[in-house]
């Protein structure tokens, strides 16, 4: 028997947020990108491959931070959001305070607002730059107002740019660095997730110049 042509009545199921992600796109054709894709290498390291998916909170995954020389190569189970690695790492970091912290997410939530500038507020966290999706921007519009009073009245740097990366490089007080890379963003997905950490201070710079350099 001959299949038959399926009709397909595609419908837009939000039709507000596609009319705002029109909008964001057209925006975001005037952003400024990266000029030229970017490449870091580094010499193989010691590796753990852990899968974590049982693992309660942050701090259950987090047991220690890694060595200059090490990475943690992680499977989540969406029980924690990316952002909940701020406060693990805090809980790990002798003394207990990161001197600067760089995040490139999609999106993010009040509650990650509130939180991160409460630790700007007891002086936990020295410096923030946030880099944020042109799409979330337009899309969650008082969330984003939200984060950005709250950036502005600490001094802090919020971008909004054409991005989909997903970073958290941390530089304590001590000197110690640690990079996440993950495909999660700050707010909670409920979803299985990769994330990757790092103790390279080389690639914390290499993820903190380019962020940087695209928030100008």
């Amino acid at each position: 028997d001959k299949l038959k042509p399926m009709r397909c009545d595609l419908k837009p199921l939000m039709p507000e947020a596609d009319a705002a992600y029109l909008a964001a796109e057209r925006a975001a054709n005037l952003m400024p990108g990266l000029p030229v894709d970017l490449k870091h290498t580094t010499k193989a390291q010691r590796r753990q491959f852990l899968d974590i998916r049982q693992a309660k909170t942050a701090a259950d995954l987090l047991e220690r931070l890694p060595e200059p020389d090490e990475a943690f190569h992680c499977v989540a189970g969406g029980r924690f959001a990316m952002w909940d690695i701020v406060p693990a790492v805090l809980s790990r970091a002798k003394p207990r305070t990161i001197e600067s912290l760089t995040i490139a997410t999609l999106g993010f939530s009040k509650n990650n607002a509130d939180a991160l500038c409460k630790l700007l507020d007891e002086k936990q966290i020295g410096r923030v730059t946030v880099l944020c999706s042109h799409y979330f921007s337009a899309t969650s519009k008082d969330i984003l107002k939200h984060m950005v009073a709250g950036m502005e009245q600490r001094g802090q740097t919020l971008a909004i740019r054409r991005s989909h990366a997903k970073i958290l490089a941390m530089k304590l007080t001590g000197g110690q660095t640690m990079t996440v890379e993950a495909s999660s963003n700050l707010r909670s997905s409920k979803n299985c997730e990769n994330m990757s950490f790092f103790g390279d201070p080389a690639l914390y710079q290499f993820h903190t110049r380019w962020i940087e350099e695209i928030c100008k």
